[in-house]
């Protein structure tokens, strides 16, 4: 009797004993030291530690549910100057000494990427070698596509001010200072070879600059106030200069008289996108006074500079010989010109275009330049003469002599279209 006796309570010992027995995990960082939350397969946290230790596992229905031998535990490690870690450790044995975890591995956060303008607040953009744009990656991140309770370790890694996904920017705001990864250096920030820096008021700048891994990358720049302006002058005084730019909202219209300077606002430049993301204005200018031939020129005045433009005006020909062969030619010039006319039938009023050819004379004569309808540079021109053929030329700025042989009517010809 006390011989069985003693076997059961040999056997309700051991029972008792392997009931008791303690589960604990060893927990070991590279480096040491870091801060260890523990997350059950719920994804709720259960045990906050600092490696390297051991964690006793003291309520075992927060990790083995459902009366489970074995679990795995997410590990959640943090440390000062390094990226946040999340790593599973699998076959966690209940009762258990489980000693031969294998090593969490932080990456140290190596290259800093500091951005500073004075004044502050200024926008920066980056390129490629070749001027396009790049997005930026504003922050180091941690993926967590890998584990099953990502929405709830999400949270857990917003709670240490983490992002879980690659964050990309077109631009950043200065001041910046991020740090990261020697590895996610390398993959983001290679490709970069430019920035362009742009702020209210300011002159726009471009700058290159290199982000070089596992180092720290600062970079400080002092920006000057906008001040882009143009500055016309002419051999005679008085020149009435516009900007007749084609490109819709690129043209600054009236300019001055010479001499003058005109100078260009920031607000007026930056809303021309076309002018800001070249750096450089760009003008058709249309010089005008009476007496003298119109001029064009095209300029570029560069953001943030002045510069300085002469115009050289061309007296307008006072008299102009016209000739044919044979003479007697009627000689006029093409005008077109448009009015605005009542239309009866729909009771509104309707730009009409008017042509007309205007006769200069017969040749041979002197034609007097009308100042109120002087002849311009292309104007066209038609000698007409009973019997012959019509014949056309341009007015030519600078010439002052025009002779036309004129074909007889009948004749086989091969015409050919005048060119300027």
């Amino acid at each position: 009797m006390s011989r069985r006796l003693g076997i059961v309570l040999t056997v309700l010992m051991a029972f008792f004993l392997v009931s008791c027995a303690k589960t604990s995990i060893t927990i070991k960082t590279k480096p040491s030291g870091a801060k260890v939350m523990l997350i059950n397969q719920e994804g709720k946290q259960k045990g906050r530690v600092t490696s390297d230790t051991n964690f006793e596992v003291k309520n075992k229905e927060d990790f083995f549910t459902d009366g489970a031998e074995r679990t795995s535990v997410l590990l959640l490690a943090t440390k000062e100057g390094y990226k946040p870690k999340l790593k599973r450790l699998s076959g966690i044995q209940k009762g258990k000494k489980n000693e031969n975890t294998s090593i969490v591995n932080l990456q140290r956060l190596s290259t800093d990427v500091s951005i500073e303008t004075s004044p502050p607040g200024a926008t920066i953009k980056f390129l490629d070698g070749r001027g396009s744009p790049l997005k930026f990656l504003a922050k180091e991140f941690v993926s967590i596509r890998d584990y099953r309770v990502a929405n709830l370790v999400e949270d857990h890694l917003r709670d240490i001010d983490q992002t879980t996904k690659a964050v990309t920017l077109p631009s950043i705001v200065t001041p910046f200072d991020q740090k990261y990864t020697e590895d996610t250096a390398k993959a983001h920030f290679s490709r970069i070879a430019k920035i362009q820096i742009e702020k209210e008021g300011y002159n726009p700048e471009s700058h290159e600059i290199s982000i070089r891994p596992d180092e720290s990358n600062t970079f400080s720049y002092k920006l000057k106030p906008f001040a882009t302006s143009l500055k016309i002058i002419s051999d005679v005084d008085g020149v009435e200069v516009e900007d007749v730019s084609k490109a819709a909202g690129a043209s600054f219209g009236y300019l001055g008289k010479t001499p003058f300077i005109r100078k260009f606002t920031y607000d007026e430049v930056h809303k021309r996108s076309r002018f800001w993301n070249n750096r450089q204005i760009e003008l058709t200018l249309k010089s005008t006074m009476p007496g003298f031939e119109n001029e064009y020129q095209n300029i570029s005045v560069p953001l943030g500079e002045e510069i300085t433009v002469k115009i050289s005006m061309r007296s307008q020909p006072k008299e102009i010989s016209f000739q044919s062969d044979p003479p007697g030619s009627h000689v006029y010039v093409y005008r077109e010109k448009k009015r605005d006319v009542y239309n009866e039938k729909t009771q509104k009023i309707e730009t009409k275009k008017l042509v007309h050819w205007k006769h200069l004379g017969v040749t041979p004569f002197t034609y007097y330049m009308d100042a109120s309808d002087a002849l311009k540079h292309a104007d066209r021109l038609k000698f007409s003469r009973p019997g012959y053929l019509d014949s056309s030329d341009l007015f030519k700025s600078g010439v002052n002599n025009y002779h036309l042989v004129l074909t007889p009517a009948g004749e086989i010809i091969q015409r050919q279209e005048l060119k300027n």
